[in-house]
């Protein structure tokens, strides 16, 4: 997974103009705070109204853990116009859960999440389990994961979802392989990582695709070899894919791939290879994932 910068930065760097301000979003997603904190005071010297050095400060302030002078920079930070109303609001509600003001916090997030605040990352710091036991904050907090990864709750993307796990692989008793199924992006994506005992390994990215309403598969190895597939059936616990051969390397086949969730929990991958000829399927695998289990 790539990794990400601090949901602040990304939000902050459009904002920052080509002066001393634009080291504050550096400054903070590396974590250097005591001189992001110092850097912000300094332009706040030359401009007390500085809106992005206040809200920077603000920050800094909460990684020091003097959230009475982090709200009061937030609050100043507000009303000299910081653009990113919600996210400065945000914080200040962290604030006031540290300090006590439970009510007022959760007040500041219910408004938020009502105007269709989006930022899951903030509403899961720590400081906000000061909240936890509020009637209305899980709430609050599910509705904004909702719209953070939107992926978990809807039913298309969910679909694949029987398959992810940790497995050994077997083609009838004889284990052949190991497989890691993850979902990623948010919930909006599969990935496959499989090995072998030899040097055989590949991966495979899965998604649902909304332009046509289909799932999607595309399969690399090591050998160079490059597999595209598209959905050709689905139904409850059940996925079928098509890879033609005009998707593949020259020389190969159709392929259909065909993933089916057994009674006792295990998944059955079935792929079969078309006979040019004749147009008939011949099985060219038959593997059955059981899950690893946890020590």
């Amino acid at each position: 997974m790539l990794f990400r910068l601090p949901i602040i930065l990304f939000l902050f760097t459009s904002l920052a103009p080509v002066n001393g301000q634009s080291a504050l979003p550096a400054l903070y997603s590396t974590a250097q705070y005591e001189e992001c904190l110092e850097q912000s005071r300094t332009l706040l010297q030359e401009n007390p109204s500085d809106s992005s050095a206040l809200f920077f400060q603000g920050l800094c302030l909460i990684k020091a853990k003097d959230y009475e002078q982090a709200h009061t920079s937030l609050v100043a930070a507000e009303e000299a116009n910081f653009q990113a109303v919600p996210l400065c609001k945000a914080q200040q509600a962290l604030c006031l859960a540290q300090l006590g003001k439970s009510e007022k916090a959760l007040e500041i997030l219910q408004t938020l999440s009502e105007a269709g605040f989006s930022n899951y990352t903030i509403i899961n710091q720590e400081e906000f389990e000061a909240l936890a036991a509020m009637p209305g904050f899980q709430a609050v907090r599910d509705s904004i994961h909702r719209r953070s990864f939107p992926c978990f709750y809807d039913a298309n993307y969910t679909h694949f979802d029987f398959w992810v796990g940790e497995w050994d692989v077997f083609v009838g008793n004889a284990k052949v392989g190991e497989n890691k199924i993850t979902k990623q992006e948010g919930g909006c994506a599969v990935l496959e990582q499989y090995s072998t005992a030899r040097d055989y390994v590949g991966q495979s990215y899965n998604y649902y695709d909304p332009a046509d309403g289909l799932w999607k598969q595309i399969w690399i190895d090591h050998t160079r070899g490059i597999s595209n597939y598209v959905e050709s059936e689905r139904k409850e616990n059940y996925l079928q894919f098509i890879s033609t051969a005009a998707s593949q390397p020259a020389g190969y086949a159709n392929l259909r791939m065909t993933f089916s969730k057994n009674e006792d929990g295990s998944v059955r991958q079935h792929i079969e290879q078309q006979n040019s000829e004749t147009g008939k399927w011949q099985t060219a695998f038959d593997g059955r994932y059981v899950r690893k289990k946890s020590n």
